[in-house]
């Protein structure tokens, strides 16, 4: 494998009703259900993209997955990024936990490599429904960029903005 293909995943599932540790299943079977992926672009908008989810996956009996790329730079190992992965942890866990609104299970999926757009097109499924949470603006953001880009690698996307 190349570095710029280099993905190394952590997977761990927030509980209904905001347990106080994180569990890390030996293994998340999410195959046969119909998922929601949230991308996590920032805190704020992935806490709009969650609450959006939540009702969507609800109303579909649905998985509801947050999903975490995040690059690191050559200088670092893949599995050893600048910022401690225990700390990355419990944010997502927290943000997560606190987003959701309702009982339903959350896997969050974290992964690090090296390019962050390569990462999170080997995450996602094919024809993924995604949720990216967003600003509405009369120039493209990175939000609107990426959700373009999904939408041409033929993924459905939803892109609720901030109020």
């Amino acid at each position: 494998m190349t570095m710029n293909n280099e993905i190394h995943r952590l997977v761990f599932v927030v509980p209904e009703r905001h347990a106080a540790t994180i569990e890390v299943p030996e293994e998340v079977d999410t195959e046969a259900a119909l998922e929601v992926n949230v991308i996590f672009t920032t805190e704020k908008h992935a806490c709009t993209a969650l609450k959006v989810a939540g009702t969507l996956a609800q109303s579909l009996n649905a998985h509801l997955n947050l999903v975490a790329v995040k690059e690191v730079p050559l200088a670092f190992p893949i599995d050893r990024p600048p910022v401690a992965i225990p700390f990355t942890q419990r944010r997502l866990y927290e943000l997560a936990s606190q987003g959701v609104q309702g009982p339903l299970d959350t896997t969050v999926r974290l992964y690090y490599c090296r390019n962050k757009l390569q990462g999170l097109l080997q995450a996602l499924r094919p024809k993924s429904l995604v949720i990216i949470g967003g600003s509405e603006r009369l120039w493209p953001t990175k939000e609107t960029r990426l959700a373009k880009i999904l939408r041409a690698r033929g993924h459905q996307v939803i892109f609720p903005t901030d109020k």
